[in-house]
């Protein structure tokens, strides 16, 4: 299901994205570098929808959905891993997978 590369850290309830009327599923994984991986699939079929990177946060520990951030009605992800020696939450949207915002904690 989620293939022996990556290790399951952790899942979110996020809004549709594929717009069939259920909410779909944002699984946070850990890749073999260790970098973070979100994987969104539908709920109502398990089918992979898209891969979100978080290439430069590595050891992921918990993932949780955000409001919509950058105005495009849809949730984002927020991500908490290690990024430069620092404990960061990275934020992404969830249609795009593109960057929202980035938050660090020394």
């Amino acid at each position: 299901f989620l293939g022996s590369s990556s290790e399951v850290k952790d899942l979110a309830i996020i809004s549709d994205t594929n717009s069939n009327g259920f909410p779909d599923i944002a699984v946070l994984s850990e890749q073999a570098s260790g970098a973070g991986l979100v994987r969104v699939y539908d709920s109502s079929t398990g089918a992979l929808l898209k891969n979100i990177f978080f290439n430069s946060l590595s050891n992921p520990v918990g993932i949780a959905r955000f409001a919509d951030y950058d105005g495009n009605n849809a949730d984002e992800v927020a991500v908490l891993g290690d990024s430069g020696g620092l404990t960061q939450v990275q934020i992404k949207d969830t249609i795009s997978g593109s960057f929202v915002n980035t938050i660090d904690f020394p």
